[in-house]
């Protein structure tokens, strides 16, 4: 019997050893894109839900610590782990990073004003290994998560 001319289905079913020859389904093999890992200090972090939401990453540099974005942890155990760090740290009344707030007619600012509200300013003591597809033109992360810690 030929099953391929009976189905009104639009694919063909070959029944040589009962594979499935969907091609509407089919990925494309170059999914996989490059992806960066480096090393950045934590400023500060958002909770929600009693979780550790995000926490905000910069880069050390001669005029201080600049901010580069906001990572959530890869994995629960990593953001359990790394919650208990941060809360053991020194909160800080204000930013600990530089120029985050500067108003500049090129940049806008990289945070908006409900999660500035929200965040825990901490000491830029703690080194995460955080992994992202590259930079953008603004000087940020794309797609930024923290993958472990140094």
């Amino acid at each position: 019997m030929n099953l391929a001319s009976t189905t009104p289905f639009p694919f063909t079913i070959q029944e040589t050893s009962q594979t499935f020859n969907l091609p509407h389904l089919e990925q494309p093999r170059d999914t996989a894109k490059l992806l960066h890992r480096e090393e950045f200090r934590i400023g500060a972090y958002r909770m929600r839900g009693g979780r550790l939401a995000e926490v905000l990453i910069g880069q050390k540099g001669k005029r201080g610590l600049r901010y580069v974005g906001a990572a959530r942890p890869a994995v629960p155990r990593l953001r359990d782990k790394l919650f208990q760090m941060l809360r053991m740290l020194r909160v800080h009344t204000f930013c600990p990073f530089v120029g985050l707030f500067g108003r500049s007619p090129r940049h806008e600012t990289p945070l908006p004003e409900d999660k500035v509200a929200e965040c825990q300013w901490v000491e830029a003591n703690v080194k995460v290994w955080v992994e992202f597809e590259g930079w953008s033109e603004s000087g940020h992360l794309v797609n930024p998560r923290v993958i472990d810690l140094n």
